[in-house]
């Protein structure tokens, strides 16, 4: 975890507007399904209610907003996928090359005798060269913007009915009265 996080401040630190549109998009991203799930709810019940012969302009505004929800994270994916390969693929990889360059020029002669020091090396620059350390960022992100849209899935069903709960017990005239309201 301590090579995750020196990772993550080399690279936000080298390339703070890459690193952060990055993480603003995965962001993001975390919150589309939640926000799906919640728009096909209610497109849902207005395509009942036009079906039942209600208005059909809410069942219009909510196809409207799905589109809409799909076409601003389609975007997002694309300005994330460019400052993602250059700001910190292509930087990134750069960057990562310079310091271990720099840290290679510190040592004195001598010491690439010593063969687990070169092995080091070969490891490290294989690293870097590999994109291994760009990579770890990436996929990292990557696996917490997955657990929060588990947890925005899972949680907002609950969060959408904790109102119409407090509606109900509020104005039922026995516990064992249930009336609809709508909220």
């Amino acid at each position: 975890m301590r090579y995750i996080a020196r990772i993550y401040r080399s690279i936000f630190g080298w390339m703070p507007f890459s690193a952060s549109v990055t993480a603003l998009e995965y962001c993001c991203g975390a919150v589309i399904p939640a926000a799906v799930t919640v728009i096909c709810a209610r497109l849902f019940e207005q395509a009942a209610l036009a079906l039942a012969g209600g208005a059909a302009g809410g069942l219009y505004r909510y196809a409207g907003m799905y589109l809409g929800v799909y076409l601003i994270g389609d975007l997002l994916v694309y300005v994330r996928s460019i400052t993602l390969n250059v700001g910190v693929y292509e930087k990134g990889t750069a960057y990562f090359r310079i310091a271990l360059y720099e840290k290679l020029s510190k040592l004195p002669l001598a010491a690439f005798e010593d063969a687990a020091l070169l092995d080091r090396k070969e490891r490290a620059e294989k690293a870097v060269n590999d994109e291994t350390l760009s990579a770890v960022f990436n996929h990292s992100m990557r696996f917490f913007r997955a657990a929060a849209q588990v947890a925005g899935v899972v949680t907002t069903p609950a969060l959408q009915m904790w109102p119409a709960a407090v509606m109900i017990s509020r104005f039922s005239d026995s516990p064992h009265t249930v009336q609809v309201y709508i909220v």
